[in-house]
């Protein structure tokens, strides 16, 4: 039981939802990011392909290290989703033998 309560004070509702809004907001700005990474920025869906186009995209520091903070924040998420409903059920007048399987069935739906 007292590790529940733990994961409940380190997870509440607001912090869990700062997250995902950082997440969402970092993945707008990135996205410009790897489009303007690109000149002209049509390669990017132009690259790949099987004509030739002329163009190139950059690969420093400053395009690299936005690519993988993104996959960071992008599992990190991932992985914070489920405890969204932990905070939402524990807050109600259930017994804790019923709260946990509430929770994990509710956790499991975000998957």
């Amino acid at each position: 039981m007292p590790t529940f309560k733990i994961l409940y004070c380190a997870f509440t509702a607001t912090a869990l939802l700062a997250v995902h809004y950082g997440v969402g907001i970092f993945n707008i700005i990135f996205i410009f990011i790897v489009i303007f990474a690109c000149r002209p920025p049509e390669y990017v869906w132009t690259r790949h392909s099987t004509t030739p186009h002329e163009g190139s995209c950059d690969t420093t520091l400053f395009v690299m290290l936005p690519t993988y903070f993104s996959i960071f924040l992008n599992v990190l998420a991932d992985w914070i989703l489920p405890l969204l409903p932990i905070t939402l059920v524990w807050k109600t007048r259930m017994a804790m033998r019923k709260k946990i399987p509430v929770c994990a069935v509710i956790a499991l739906g975000s998957l």
